[in-house]
């Protein structure tokens, strides 16, 4: 009989980041693994689709990051079948996991201590901290796993520094790029479908003869809203006629950015097209081709899709040298920090730029055979087609026992 493996994530019809990945993975484990693994998925913020072939539980999370309907979800999959939960989530998210006696008595503590099941976890890492580690809070977390894998060398690097495991231990694998969807395209043909299929306007901004830029990024204080906003000053000082397409989800929040009034105080208010609305995999491979260039401005990536996306179309993509973006965008595409400072509750290791050096490396990338080849420029081994037998092998390799240096097993 086959194993229940539950994939805990944002729902997979929501239009994030990791319900991305956790879409990604589900149709493949379901596709190829069918006889190893029947797969669900569970989280928050999307709705049930009949596409996919395999149930989806739709879940809120409390405030605390537990989900109480978890043990619900679990019996109405599994029944008394013993399996795993694949965690795709942020560690610090999940104390109550690693360690279910902080809990009150209830269902959900039952079913934590049952053993009923083996956790996995696939864990994006953006920062380190002070000694290049995490918090021995987060080590507390991330050893309780029986499984704990890396999106990239960065993050396997800072897990294996943090638990005091030997260098190399913790694996890392990427979710890949399907370039069946992202591929070099026509910009001209781009901009004519993006302005047909999304904005219906402006079509002044993405003329021929305009350095057309792209940010692809959530409005939260990590997405650096500020430097793309000034790079793009930078390049007006330089003469340069820039025009801006800002995919975000949000224009103003409180504890971010205002989008609006940074657009307007670098002089980028009629320069700028803003969406916020839900474009499909179509209108985004318009949005990446329309642009010669897309700007990475995360102070810390766990992989980042906009930066692999943007390559696997042929657009240069300018990112900080630092965290997991920088293990694959290019090394002549990256710029390296000036500063670093330390960030928030787990005082992480955030990268501060100079913007002239941005405006330099995209000038630099906007250059014929330099950057703008027609050819993809994303490391092939990034594609899904790639790196799916991977995946593959490690999600096997849990069926027949590989664990964690401290965790048991439950299956």
């Amino acid at each position: 009989m086959n194993i229940p493996l539950l994939i805990v994530s944002d729902s997979i019809t929501a239009p994030t980041g990791l319900a991305r990945i956790a879409r990604e993975l589900a149709v493949r484990i379901h596709a190829n693994l069918s006889e190893t693994f029947e797969v669900a998925t569970c989280g928050q913020g999307g709705t049930y689709s009949r596409q996919f072939g395999f149930t989806q539980y739709p879940v809120m999370v409390a405030p605390n990051w537990t989900i109480p309907q978890l043990p619900y979800v679990w019996r109405d999959f599994a029944g008394d079948r013993k399996g795993v939960i694949l965690f795709i989530w942020n560690q610090s998210w999940l104390p109550w996991m690693a360690n279910p006696d902080s809990l009150p008595d209830g269902d959900l503590k039952s079913f934590l201590n049952s053993g009923q099941f083996e956790t996995w976890l696939y864990c994006p890492i953006d920062a380190e901290g002070p000694m290049g580690k995490l918090p021995a809070s987060q080590a507390e977390i991330l050893t309780k796993f029986n499984r704990v894998l890396a999106y990239t060398k960065f993050g396997a690097d800072v897990i294996d520094r943090t638990c005091g495991w030997e260098q190399g231990c913790t694996e890392y694998l990427p979710h890949g790029t399907d370039d069946a969807t992202f591929h070099p395209r026509s910009r001209k043909e781009a901009r004519a479908c993006f302005l047909e299929k999304v904005v219906q306007k402006g079509q002044g901004l993405i003329s021929d003869d305009v350095l057309l830029l792209g940010i692809c990024a959530t409005n939260t204080p990590r997405k650096n809203w500020h430097l793309g906003f000034e790079v793009c000053a930078e390049l007006l000082r330089k003469g340069k006629n820039v025009g801006l397409l800002a995919h975000t989800d949000a224009f103003q929040k409180s504890q971010s950015w205002d989008l609006l009034t940074l657009a307007d105080s670098f002089g980028m208010k009629q320069r700028t097209i803003f969406t916020n609305s839900h474009l499909d995999d179509d209108q985004m491979t318009c949005w990446y081709a329309a642009c010669y260039c897309t700007l990475g401005i995360g102070d810390g990536e766990g992989f980042g899709y906009p930066l692999s996306e943007s390559l696997a179309m042929g657009i240069p993509v300018i990112h900080g040298n630092y965290a997991g973006g920088a293990d694959f965008v290019p090394k002549k595409f990256l710029v390296d920090p000036v500063a670093y400072r330390g960030e928030g509750y787990y005082c992480n290791r955030r990268p501060v730029f100079n913007p002239k050096d941005w405006a330099d490396r995209v000038q630099q990338a906007c250059v014929p055979g330099y950057g703008t080849t027609g050819k993809s420029l994303l490391n092939p081994k990034y594609l899904w087609k790639n790196c799916w037998p991977a995946w593959a092998e490690w999600l096997e390799r849990g069926v027949h026992g590989e664990r964690n240096h401290s965790a048991s097993s439950a299956l």
